[in-house]
Parts: C-alpha cells; structure tokens; sequence
C-alpha cells in the first residue's frame, strides 16, 4: 500500500513539474475557454481580433471579438457554410450554399455585400492573405470552372481576377494566394500556374508537374514563390515544393509524408509518414523547414503527454496544422472531435510544448482544429463532439 501511495505523489509531482514547465515556457501565451459551443465539423477562421467559428454539420456561422462570452451573430447566418469561409482582418467571406453566391460581412460596419458576378464551384477551400480571398468559380454561361481573386479591403468587395483555365486545361481543381509575394497558385491536378495577381498582367505562367507526382485533393500552400504540394501517387504520398519562378520541383528531405501542409513566412510544416513510428492513430509526426532549410522532425524520439503510453497523446503528433504569418511559430492540435491523444501545441525555434490545463488528466490542453493570425491562434476544446471555442491572444 505504501508502494502505491509513494507511486501516485510520484506521478502527481511529476505532472506538476510539467505543467510549471510549460507554463513558464509559454510565457504570455494564456489560453482563454469560452465556453461558446461551435460544432466539432464545422470551420474555425481567425483575423485580427475577429474568430468565426461554424455552428452546424453543414451551414452557420458566427463569430466573436475577444473577451465576448456569446455569438455577435452574422445576419442571415443559417444559410452559408459551416465548413467553407475565411476571415480576412475584420470581414468574413461566406457562401450561400442555396444561391451558391460568396458574401462579405464587414463586422466593423455590420454590412453583409454580395460579391458581384460570382458562383462558388463545388467543394474547393476558400483561401486568404491578407485583403484578398482566392476562389474556384463557376461560370454558368459556359458552364466551366474559373479561378478567381476577391479584393476585400475597400468598402465595397472587388473582383481583381476572374479567369477561365488557360489553353489545354480542362478543369481547376484548387487554388493558394500569398498576398505578400503577390502569388496566385492554380492547380489542375497536373499542371500548376502561377498568376501574379497584383500585376494587372494575370496570364498565367504555366508548370508541368506530370514528371513530379502530379498534385493530389490535399489543399495547397504557398508561402512567398514556393509552394507545397502532396504528390497524387497511389499509397504512400509524397510533400513535394515548385519553385512558382522556375518551375523546378523537389521532393522534401522528410518524407513519405501524411494528413496536412501549412506555409507561411518562408516556414513550412507537414506530417512525416516514414514508417510506423511517425504514425500513432490518426495523427503524425511534426517535420518543419524554415527558410529554404532541409525539413527536421520536431520531436524525433516518442515523449509521451502521461510519461508512459500513446493514449493520451505525443509531444510533436496532430493532424492539424497552422503557422503564424510570420513563419516564427507552428501550431498543431487534432482534428473535429475533441479526443484524449488531441493536445494543442507550440513549436518554436526548436522548443515543442504543450499548454497547461488542470480540468484533464493528464493536465494538458485537449484541442482540434487549430487556426492562427498574426494575432490569434483559435481552437476547439471539450470532449468528444462536444465542442467549444477557445483562443491565446500571441501579442
């Protein structure tokens, strides 16, 4: 009995140690609960002082400034994707999934435009850098896909790019935007374009990949004039970058790869798929490469969240991905439900933490679906499908 005793103030100091650890790590990086439910499908997007967050399986959406403790509400809300919307500073771009038609709600005005001309095509991920969103779009009269770039940052939504695929495309499967750099990434599965939006000269500048993989359904990520892509092979995938100059592509040093690619101030994060080690359920070991660098993994051997098992989680495993803009921090957390192995973390230089939370055991933040700006990282927590919002305010 005395063994077991001994044992258990043991464990307990030991999560103690731990969570002081991380605390002290994590600085001024104070995780907030909200307490708000936001369903376990649905998106999370976050802008400067702005989170949006999906109240259904399939359409609603609302969201929050800092500090609130409910909804604002978006007028009209019930009736665009829960799953495919962004934040861009302090206006959310939304689809009408009845009418198809992409809107914009300014929060700071309270006004909702409908951007002209414009169709939503199917499933494709809305993207965002700063003042601009880039869109598949559909154009009914000839009923062919477009590629498109919506100009949020005036009063009123501006199209700035509205095109059809380029001679011997026959469909655009997903597009990327990276305002600084001014690129617009197209890809049509075997060919990726780059488009200079800001030029006013938007031929695109057209790259064969069919040598390199071809691109797969997984979503793109462009940071500066590379961009990242998982090769569309049978089995295991591939990470692989084209240079958006050249056109010359290269397979990443850490790789087969899995789930996820996030890019972003000249840092890029994935999942390694090597083996069965880089694998624990659904979630993956972290690879990280920083300013045209060899990729490195995050946490190369296996540190258990509990000190013993996989059950509660690894330091450096998720299935979420998000870089600030600034390419100096990368967040990883699960995905949709919230489950015991779903942990929020923080890399940094080449420091990996998690985030203290007494209310579970072991006493670290449970998380999914992870979302950062240059000012907030956002996040669902809870347990199992009962999900809420939280956020940690990084300046």
């Amino acid at each position: 009995m005395k063994i077991l005793v001994f044992y258990f103030v043991f464990l307990c100091l030991a999560t103690l140690t731990s969570i002081q650890q991380a605390s002290a790590q994590g600085g001024a990086l104070n995780v907030v609960k909200t307490g708000i439910t936001v369903h376990h499908r649905g998106k999370i997007a976050v802008g400067d002082s702005i989170i949006a967050f999906g109240t259904g399986i399939n359409t609603g959406v609302d969201y929050i400034r800092i500090g609130d403790k409910q909804g604002r509400g978006i007028p009209g809300g019930d009736q665009f994707s829960a799953t495919n919307f962004v934040v861009a500073g302090e206006k959310i771009v939304l689809i009408n999934t009845r009418e198809f038609t992409f809107h914009v709600f300014d929060t700071k005005t309270g006004t909702m435009s409908e951007v002209p001309g414009l169709k939503n095509r199917g499933n494709s991920p809305l993207k965002v850098s700063g003042n601009y969103v880039a869109a598949v779009t559909m154009d009914e009269t000839r009923n062919r896909n477009t590629f498109s770039v919506i100009d949020v940052g005036g009063a009123e939504p501006n199209v700035a790019v509205n095109q059809p695929p380029w001679s011997g495309a026959i469909r655009i499967d997903q597009v990327a935007i990276d305002a600084p750099s001014g690129n617009l990434v197209v890809s049509t599965g075997d060919q990726i374009a780059r488009v200079l939006f800001k030029t006013g000269d938007t031929e695109p500048i057209v790259h064969q990949i069919r040598e390199h993989g071809n691109a797969g359904t997984e979503a793109i990520a462009v940071s500066g004039d590379m961009a990242y892509y998982f090769s569309a092979e049978s089995g295991q995938k591939n990470l692989m970058e084209i240079n958006l100059v050249n056109g010359s592509v290269r397979k990443l040093g850490v790789n087969p790869a899995t789930s996820a690619v996030a890019a972003a101030g000249g840092t890029v994060a994935y999942f390694a798929n090597r083996d069965a080690k880089d694998r624990s359920s659904t979630h993956a070991r972290l690879a990280v490469a920083r300013k045209g660098g060899a990729p490195t993994i995050a946490v190369a051997a296996d540190r258990f969240v509990d000190g013993r098992t996989r059950n509660n989680g690894l330091h450096g495993f998720g299935n979420t991905v998000a870089v600030t803009p600034d390419g100096r921090r990368v967040f990883v957390s699960g995905k949709d439900a919230v489950g015991r192995t779903d942990r929020l973390q923080v890399y940094e230089g080449t420091t990996m933490r998690l985030f203290p939370d007494p209310s579970v055991n072991p006493a670290f933040l449970q998380a999914t679906d992870v979302a950062v700006s240059a000012t907030l990282a956002a996040f669902k927590t809870g347990a199992d499908a009962n999900t809420t919002l939280g956020y940690i305010r990084l300046r």
